[in-house]
């Protein structure tokens, strides 16, 4: 599957577009005025301490309180972990981390527990630890860059303790390439100890890495990569500072023209708010959200087929799982998502559909799982919230319906 990254640096806004086989499949949009983003330090106060919830409000300079729960607190090694009322105090003082962005009404979450992210390991400042990646599963491998990590943790002197989680994108890395991803962190991190020290009321510490290095050292698929555009000269100097893989850095073009326009992907753009999406055969799908939950439903429109009815049903729903798939994705919706089938009758047909819907969803990088078929023959699919909807970035509420989309008729006149 052929990859590219498009981004696009405008004066009050950057967009970050991600193509795959000539398709739009993530979209990003970071404005000026934008929330706190995943993975920035903030310097915070404690608001209120809420017991009850085992949770506090901490004030970080925004508009919104924000969250921080008992689990997100770091302890002593074999504590025995006790009531929040115990830790934190009203008017308390401390360093946090975004752990989620603000989603409608409900501020970021916050962990206290901080980290700097890179692409083959994440720094972990405050306890030294080693802790390989899941996902590399060679035995011998995982001893190879257990030695390699631990070499590079005893040989520097740090004020406190490091640890590293090395990451999948490490399975094949050197140790050079883990030496100079650890020495860009480590120097990022020394730097934030400074600004921790002189912040002392509530607000900005450090930004997580521009969103740009985030996303490519997350979404790019280096096998799959043909290219990372940028239009922007400043922006393209500081990422090939940012991404110390040469694959990537070797991949990373300036062009400082309409990016998005050269790559025709300004129309796809416009249509990610749309209620109804066409699918090729003439179905289409109907996508509504409300604060509790995303519903897809999939309707076979002007979609007829050429065979026996229940083909028909089953040709439209398989077509349907993956444009599902497709658009949960770009849209970046979350929590529970409902996608009401059309009803099958035979059970082989229903497994063959919930098969194809598993498998669209495993480019998406956030933790999607499908729950299977209920009782009311809906398909049940939760996805981790990490981000804000692009509905939230891209759109606003109505001053007149106020987020219903309805226009109230006119009295009728009464004969």
């Amino acid at each position: 599957m052929a990859q590219q990254i498009i981004i696009q640096q405008e004066p009050q806004q950057l967009q970050i577009a991600i193509v795959e086989d000539g398709r739009l499949a993530e979209y990003y949009l970071e404005q000026d005025n934008a929330a706190p983003a995943i993975g920035s330090i903030y310097r915070g106060t404690v608001e209120r301490v809420m017991p009850g919830m085992q949770a506090a409000f901490v004030d970080i300079g925004w508009e919104r309180s924000a969250y921080l729960a008992l689990e997100d607190i770091v302890l002593a090694d074999n504590t025995i972990r006790p009531n929040i009322a115990d830790l934190l105090k009203a008017g308390q003082s401390l360093t946090v981390q975004i752990k989620k962005e603000a989603v409608d009404a409900k501020g970021p979450k916050l962990t206290t527990e901080l980290s700097l992210q890179g692409r083959s390991m994440v720094l972990l400042p405050g306890k030294y630890q080693v802790n390989i990646s899941k996902k590399i599963t060679d035995t011998q491998r995982r001893k190879e860059l257990k030695a390699m990590a631990d070499g590079i943790l005893l040989r520097e002197s740090q004020e406190i303790p490091l640890g590293v989680i090395i990451r999948t994108a490490a399975k094949d890395c050197t140790l050079e390439e883990l030496e100079q991803e650890f020495l860009w962190l480590y120097i990022q991190w020394t730097d934030m100890l400074n600004r921790i020290r002189q912040v002392q009321k509530p607000g900005l510490i450090a930004a997580d890495q521009h969103m740009v290095a985030r996303i490519v050292r997350n979404c790019a698929h280096e096998n799959e990569l043909q290219g990372i555009y940028v239009n922007d000269s400043a922006l393209y100097e500081s990422l090939q500072q940012q991404i110390p893989e040469r694959s990537l850095r070797f991949k990373l073009h300036l062009r400082e023209e309409n990016l998005l326009e050269q790559f025709q992907l300004e129309g796809a753009i416009r249509t990610i708010h749309k209620r109804r999406v066409h699918l090729p055969s003439g179905a289409e799908l109907v996508i509504d959200s409300t604060e509790a939950m995303n519903i897809i439903d999939v309707n076979t429109a002007s979609f007829t087929g050429r065979q026996n009815m229940e083909t028909t049903i089953v040709e439209t729903n398989l077509e349907a799982a993956k444009e599902a798939a497709h658009q949960i994705r770009l849209r970046n919706l979350s929590g529970i998502i409902l996608i009401d089938f059309i009803d099958m009758k035979d059970q082989n047909n229903q497994d063959l559909v919930l098969q194809t819907l598993q498998n669209a969803f495993k480019r998406d990088r956030v933790k999607t799982n499908v729950h299977g078929i209920s009782h009311l023959g809906l398909v049940e699919v939760t996805r981790q919230r990490t981000r804000a909807p692009l509905s939230d970035v891209m759109e606003q509420e109505c001053d007149v319906c106020h987020g219903r989309g309805r226009i109230e008729k006119q009295n009728p006149v009464v004969r």
